[in-house]
């Protein structure tokens, strides 16, 4: 009964991912990313269990920022390895059902376990894993191999709460797992602390980096910290470098906890900007270092690769040799520092997903310095929505570090999005003049304005439920996307 149960559940999975594949053709917007996931779990709640025996290894990504990025890259690097079936839900749809969604994919209707003759000698999953919902996957799906741990943030307060209370739920949800190797980054406080009586941990993190200060974070006072406590002892934190928010070199002057050695370090070799891209250097294990270039920009986006390279690592792929072209050529997933291009008329246009302070502090930082010639865009979009996804809180706003904003006085800023008046006002109390903003809730109109604004480069950040509306818009438009047109995909080893 069980085994029919079972199949049955995959059964109706499957049906209904056919189905909304059949339906996304007429752009309805189902797309099969949950749902599928959803209705094979409403016969067999347990069906997570089987799906992932029939992985040799289990990879969770979790966090609060980077998921989907590091998720990304890490995929991509295991598939450059012939042997290795790579499973992942790449879609970011990161909770029970769309991780369902990912391993229905590839589940055979005869319910094969492992050994399975595919071509592959194992197949890893790679599973992006939103944190609230780490510790109800820790009930269902079994032993998993590696966990990586990317920040904890504050984002979605009406959801997650505050930040110590979504740790405590991870902690509980790290325990099912007592086995597993932890890839934690050293340069979170909170992140840190889930080592103590781990005893297979390694570490990531970025040495002191440009733009870091010894008292604040990268970017000024304004920027919100939302770790200033010790997550043992509850004595604030001091800092002797701060990266960016709460990331950095801390110790806590009570019990002594602080930032530990990190195995896997980058250090910026030159500021990184929107156009032109990220090189750093990073140090391995034993005294080695490679030096890579990658397009992704932002101080945030070298946390991301150098968590997906650690990781990596601990999964037996060797970093040198062909690594660095493959980082090289990897375009990053939709919407996180995307590129569009209109060869015809020289403009080009950055789409980047923002849904917290920390995030949207770093990405104005990040496309404020610009591109090639570091000329910050002439229009900026910014478009904020209160759906379910997003939080339907936007008090948010008023943590973001506007700094960089209010003294780019040749970047004109269109709010958009349903809650474009109340980020209109958040700006203009953050020193951004009056006569440079423009209140537009259409996102349509919002990027016309972009096209037909002065300067050759405008920019897009949104938070989550408008991303897919603004992708759509831009190519629309004619604008060539950089993730398909210029970078391909990570290639296969020759």
């Amino acid at each position: 009964m069980r085994r029919l149960r079972t199949w049955l559940a995959v059964l109706t999975g499957k049906v209904t991912l056919a189905l909304c594949l059949l339906l996304s053709r007429f752009r309805t917007g189902w797309g099969g990313t949950s749902l599928p996931g959803l209705a094979a779990r409403k016969v067999d709640p347990s069906i997570l269990g089987h799906l992932r025996s029939c992985c040799q290894q289990v990879v969770l990504i979790t966090g609060t920022n980077g998921k989907t990025t590091t998720t990304a890259l890490l995929a991509g690097l295991l598939r450059a390895d012939r042997e290795v079936e790579v499973v992942t839900n790449g879609e970011g749809a990161n909770m029970l059902a769309g991780i369902t969604t990912a391993l229905l994919k590839t589940q055979p209707l005869l319910l094969a376990r492992r050994g399975r003759q595919t071509g592959y000698c194992r197949r890893v999953a790679v599973l992006e894993v939103d944190e609230g919902s780490l510790e109800a996957l820790s009930n269902e799906i079994g032993p998993v191999d590696v966990v990586l741990v990317t920040n904890l943030f504050r984002d979605q307060l009406d959801r997650y709460t505050e930040v110590a209370v979504l740790a405590n739920h991870m902690a509980r949800g790290l325990k099912a797992w007592p086995d597993a190797q932890l890839v934690l980054n050293a340069d979170d406080p909170m992140v840190a602390s889930f080592a103590v009586g781990r005893s297979r941990v390694v570490y990531y993190g970025v040495a002191g980096a440009a733009g870091g200060s010894s008292v604040a974070a990268s970017g000024g006072e304004q920027e919100a910290n939302d770790t200033v406590l010790c997550p043992h002892c509850q004595r604030p934190l001091s800092f002797t470098q701060r990266n960016y928010s709460h990331l950095g070199y801390f110790r806590c002057p009570g019990c002594g906890f602080a930032r530990p050695p990190a195995q896997y370090e980058a250090e910026l070799l030159k500021p990184t900007t929107a156009g032109a891209g990220t090189s750093f250097r990073l140090r391995l294990p034993g005294e080695r270092e490679i030096t890579l270039q990658a397009h992704l920009p932002g101080l945030y986006n070298v946390y991301n690769m150098t968590a997906a390279l650690a990781t990596a690592a601990e999964l037996g792929l060797p970093l040198e040799g062909a690594l660095p072209k493959r980082l090289a050529r990897f375009a990053g997933p939709p919407g996180r520092a995307e590129r569009f291009h209109w060869p015809a008329v020289g403009k080009e246009a950055t789409l980047v997903l923002v849904k917290n302070p920390a995030g949207l502090s770093q990405a104005l930082r990040t496309v404020l310095a610009g591109g090639k010639g570091n000329t910050p865009p002439a229009t900026l979009v910014l478009a904020i929505n209160d759906l379910a996804a997003d939080g339907r809180d936007v008090s948010w706003l008023w943590d973001v570090d506007f700094s960089a904003l209010a003294v780019a006085g040749n970047t004109s800023v269109v709010c958009s999005g349903r809650r474009a008046g109340d980020l209109a006002v958040c700006l203009k109390y953050h020193g951004v003049a009056p006569e440079r903003l423009c209140v537009l809730p259409d996102l349509e109109e919002s990027v016309r304005v972009g096209l037909k604004g002065t300067g050759r480069h405008f920019a897009v950040l949104c938070t989550y439920t408008n991303l897919a509306a603004y992708r759509r818009i831009l190519l629309r438009q004619g604008g060539i996307s950089s993730e398909t047109a210029n970078r391909p995909p990570l290639p296969r080893a020759s």
